[in-house]
């Protein structure tokens, strides 16, 4: 999707969010991720009342639903993790509410 929006790039910018269909928690990720690489989780502090979620509508009528659901991703990243991928080892920012990454 990020490739093929390009093709759909303006002046004034054409605003797309791309983002998967699902509302996904960090907490919630941690915890299975925490789940399936045997790993204890600690979350620090609570969630805000309010969401950031991204609607991601628009880019489906151009594009289509993304193919890969979470969840596989998720199988994707614990394998990858398990076996020692290599990674960026960077920060995730998760904590970010006002796009400041």
């Amino acid at each position: 999707m990020s490739l093929q929006s390009l093709s759909h790039a303006a002046f004034p910018p054409n605003i797309l969010n791309i983002a998967g269909p699902e509302v996904l928690r960090v907490r919630d990720l941690a915890e299975e991720f925490g789940k399936r690489l045997g790993k204890p989780v600690r979350v620090e502090g609570q969630e805000s009342n309010d969401a950031l979620l991204s609607n991601a509508s628009k880019s489906y009528e151009l594009f289509g639903p993304p193919r890969i659901r979470a969840a596989q991703m998720i199988d994707w990243i614990s394998d990858w993790v398990k076996r020692d991928g290599a990674t960026f080892a960077k920060p995730t920012h998760f904590e970010e509410r006002a796009g400041n990454f």
